[in-house]
């Protein structure tokens, strides 16, 4: 398999379905280029322009998720790029990103958004580019296991209009919508969502991956996307969002 991430070409080698799976939004025809993952049940290696991993070890398969994560963002963030740990949901090519800790409930907002005339853009982790997605996941892991997005979603440029931070979904719960105005706290917020990649402990061997968060700071310094804090149950939270009621506009 090759892949093209911001042009340039990687080839993947892996016995691992988990690695073709979180990569196949950038598969591209092959090519021969001396960029190379590979992933086998003993070894890691990575060597992609500068970036260099090498661990010769029992791979545990949950280090293969923030470790292509953390290549990606690599070669992705900068300035004017972000690629960022979130979901997307977009009506007339209008968008809203849905950041939230992992199984806080984006997943079932997304879902239930569905039934309200919206399409899911991006599962899982979104490259944005100042205020518009360039390009969503299709790799979606749900209750139900593994699924895939719809190749058209997740290549279409959404126009990204507002940022929901999911404090958290409840059946039933009580309402609770709350607009970020602070910027300091805006992008402290924000931040926490594009650094898990290289932040995490590795149990297969420990190693520190690449720090990209200083580019991370400069993207979210520009970020002109009105934020809001939100919680409740998804029919509520969708219901306050087409109609823009309960503070958000």
């Amino acid at each position: 398999m090759t892949i093209n991430i911001k042009n340039i070409l990687i080839n993947v080698e892996s016995t691992f379905d988990t690695v073709f799976n979180r990569l196949k939004q950038f598969e591209a025809d092959y090519v021969d280029t001396d960029n190379k993952i590979i992933i086998n049940d003993n070894l890691i290696d990575i060597s992609v322009l500068d970036y260099k991993l090498k661990i010769e070890s029992k791979v545990n398969t949950t280090d293969i998720y923030p470790i292509l994560n953390n290549l990606i963002a690599y070669l992705i963030n900068d300035e004017d790029n972000l690629y960022i740990h979130s979901v997307v949901i977009s009506k007339d090519n209008k968008g809203i990103l849905i950041l939230g800790d992992f199984k806080v409930g984006k997943s079932t907002l997304a879902i239930e958004a569905t039934k309200y005339g919206y399409e899911v853009n991006s599962a899982d982790q979104t490259w944005i580019k100042a205020n518009e997605m360039v390009l969503g996941s299709s790799f979606n892991k749900d209750k139900n296991g593994i699924s895939f997005l719809d190749k058209k979603s997740v290549n279409k440029k959404i126009k990204l209009e507002k940022i929901v931070i999911l404090k958290g979904i409840a059946a039933e719960g009580k309402l609770s919508i709350n607009k970020i105005d602070n910027k300091d706290y805006y992008i402290k917020n924000i931040f926490r969502y594009s650094n898990w990649h290289y932040d995490m402990p590795l149990l297969t061997k420990y190693v520190r991956l690449k720090d990209t968060g200083e580019n991370i700071l400069k993207f979210i310094k520009k970020l002109n996307i009105d934020a809001y804090f939100i919680r409740g149950d998804e029919k509520k939270i969708m219901e306050a969002i087409c109609d823009r009621k309960e503070g958000i506009k």
